[in-house]
């Protein structure tokens, strides 16, 4: 299993800071900041990447962009003006985050081709041909680092930019993910332009929520005979959490041996709550690479 962490070991370029500077460069419908300084305003720290969508401070965010219409006007098109501009803000600030995402998938996947041009060494030898790889990560480097057997089945579960798939990128909806209280989906005020523009906010904070693929990953795991899942640079974070009881279900590995970083990374996954806590190992993921 690899995520990020795996990336970040080869040095590409695709940490939350990195990320950052891509958003600081994408423009806001109507707005004078850019897209990083933009969700700043309200809450998002990113340094947790895409969950901290879930903590926008969500009232303060669609009040101050809600507006009345000119009810005076003869003209319809004066008053759909509000509901319009709600859209293209909001359109902006997902196509803020979309591209900022490719932008940086892109650049490293370059990065990435710099290195086999450039240092002999690659590709590396790492995989067997009884192995299976799962990648929470949207660039090549399993691919292009590695010599990978053609029988070795790999799956992109949040989407790869080597064929273009849509990335997925998303906080985790559950029970917990609390919306204002203010904002049920059936509430209205009865002003229709209000309404309107309260909903196509709702809607944004709404999909923002990772839609998980449960389905594509059991179809994956179908089959496959697993003693031991081992993860390299992925931080078992709550983003992920509902994949991960998902493959414990379907594969009942004996081991999941886990790369960490840093110490306190052990004692934050050991407390996760996962079901198969007494399972996990720790390692480094040098130590797996040699």
């Amino acid at each position: 299993m690899i995520g990020n962490g795996f990336d970040l070991h080869f040095g590409l370029n695709t940490n939350p800071k990195d990320f950052e500077k891509y958003l600081k460069t994408k423009s806001i419908y109507n707005e004078p900041d850019n897209a990083l300084d933009f969700f700043r305003c309200y809450g998002v720290d990113w340094s947790e990447y895409e969950q901290s969508m879930a903590n926008i401070e969500f009232v303060e965010f669609e009040e101050e962009h809600e507006q009345a219409p000119d009810y005076m006007s003869d003209h319809e098109g004066d008053r759909d003006g509000v509901i319009r501009d709600m859209e293209m803000l909001f359109d902006s600030l997902s196509g803020a985050i979309n591209y900022a995402l490719t932008d940086m998938v892109d650049d490293a996947n370059a990065q990435i081709e710099s290195y086999i041009i450039n240092d002999s060494k690659y590709p590396l030898k790492l995989f067997n041909a009884d192995d299976a790889i799962l990648s929470f990560n949207y660039t090549r480097t399993v691919e292009r680092l590695f010599d990978v057997p053609v029988e070795v089945p790999i799956l992109h579960i949040h989407g790869f930019r080597g064929n273009e798939d849509p990335l997925v990128f998303g906080y985790r909806l559950d029970d917990k993910t609390i919306y204002p209280s203010y904002w049920e989906l059936n509430e209205e005020n009865g002003d229709y332009y209000i309404d309107k523009q309260r909903q196509i906010a709702y809607d944004f904070y709404t999909h923002l929520a990772k839609q998980l693929k449960i389905d594509e990953l059991n179809d994956f795991m179908n089959g496959l005979n697993v003693c031991e899942v081992i993860v390299l640079g992925h931080s078992m974070g709550i983003v992920d959490f509902d994949y991960m009881e998902e493959i414990e279900k379907g594969l009942n590995p004996k081991r999941w041996l886990i790369s960490y970083y840093e110490d306190h990374e052990k004692d934050d996954i050991l407390n996760r709550g996962y079901s198969f806590t007494s399972k996990i190992q720790f390692c480094t993921i040098d130590e797996i690479l040699s």
